[in-house]
């Protein structure tokens, strides 16, 4: 999974820097150097670092949902009754999530590509805004987009406490569930066995939550890959060479 993560980020990267380098002076003049600079800062950084310990965690969470799932269904069989309409709310709740936290990523991601061009110009102008003295002014520009930056990390972060919240409850659903079914059974369930089926209750609920985060936090780091493959994807400059065939003498005038 490590290897083939660094290969894909590696491949996204040369792709995206490639077509960077043979797009036509038009981009360059109508697209702002912070937008280019984020492609190759944070959404590279969300493909090299993020993404594959996002898939990492997400195989591993779903081992263990599963051998969770597997012991209390032995324990107590009628608890699967309700395994269906559990994962169903869940599947509600987290498609809700991510149809909203890609909408976050993608407004954090345009929010940040102001600050960084402004960075960027600021620093190949240092000496021109220390000469006129108007430091204040572009620090003060800087603290502007900073802040916008910040208030669209901001929204996420609240989604995010949003889901947390929701899938607490269900975990909490789960648990109870777990509890009564094991008293329901008392009579043809040893005590080790409800203690075992209670422990893995316990345990699930916070490997459904990471399971679901998981796949949340893959879908939301997806956006990098989106945003780069948008670059990796422009339409270039003619070709260096073609197939066409020239006279010798090309070009005769001009």
């Amino acid at each position: 999974m490590v290897t083939a993560g660094v290969r894909a980020s590696k491949q996204l990267h040369n792709m995206l820097l490639n077509n960077i380098l043979r797009l036509p002076m038009s981009f360059f003049d109508t697209t702002p150097t912070g937008r280019i600079i984020n492609r190759f800062s944070s959404d590279i950084f969300s493909i090299d670092e993020k993404l594959p310990w996002a898939f990492h965690d997400m195989f591993f969470c779903g081992v263990a949902v599963t051998g969770s799932l597997i012991v209390i269904s032995i324990t107590t069989p009628v608890f699967l009754a309700i395994v269906p309409p559990i994962f169903v709310i869940y599947g509600f709740v987290m498609s809700y999530y991510i149809a909203s936290s890609r909408a976050f990523k993608r407004i954090e991601s345009v929010a940040k590509s102001p600050m960084y061009q402004h960075f960027s110009e600021t620093l190949s102008g240092v000496s021109t805004i220390r000469a006129l003295r108007c430091h204040e002014r572009f620090i003060a520009d800087n603290a502007t987009r900073s802040n916008l930056a910040s208030n669209a990390h901001f929204v996420w972060a609240v989604g995010n406490r949003w889901l947390n919240v929701r899938l607490e409850s269900l975990g909490s659903i789960i648990v109870l569930a777990a509890s009564l079914f094991a008293v329901l059974a008392r009579g043809s369930v040893s005590p080790s066995m409800v203690g075992m089926s209670l422990a893995y209750a316990l345990n699930i609920t916070v490997d459904i939550t990471w399971l679901v985060r998981c796949l949340c936090e893959v879908q939301f780091e997806m956006v990098a890959v989106e945003r780069t493959d948008e670059y990796s994807n422009k339409n270039q400059e003619a070709p260096n060479f073609t197939d066409v065939p020239l006279p010798e003498n090309w070009p005769a005038q001009g």
